[in-house]
């Protein structure tokens, strides 16, 4: 079965770390989805927020073809509001939150 793991927490509280250490378990049954390194490779700078549409293009692609490859995701990102767990629903598969305080 697969899943989309969507850490939920504010910036520095671990969810990269965590996503690491599931990743450590799953192998190459996970792939890890993070927007800062997306910002990072595509914009140049993990703390540029200025094409968010571009990211988020990305970051979709990345996991249409992690689950057409029938691997699980991890959403390493802020994820802080409703409207990001009910845009993972597009993809037909089990959305598991991970909240971190």
């Amino acid at each position: 079965m697969q899943y989309i793991f969507v850490a939920v927490g504010c910036s520095g509280c671990g969810k990269s770390t965590f996503g690491d250490l599931l990743k450590e378990k799953l192998h190459d049954k996970l792939e890890i989805v993070c927007y800062d390194d997306i910002r990072k490779e595509a914009l140049g700078n993990i703390n540029d927020q200025s094409n968010f549409s571009k990211v988020k293009y990305i970051a979709d692609n990345m996991t249409a073809d992690a689950l057409a490859d029938g691997k699980s995701v991890y959403m390493s990102s802020t994820n802080l509001t409703p409207k990001f767990l009910t845009e993972y629903s597009k993809y037909g598969v089990e959305i598991v939150p991970i909240a971190f305080m």
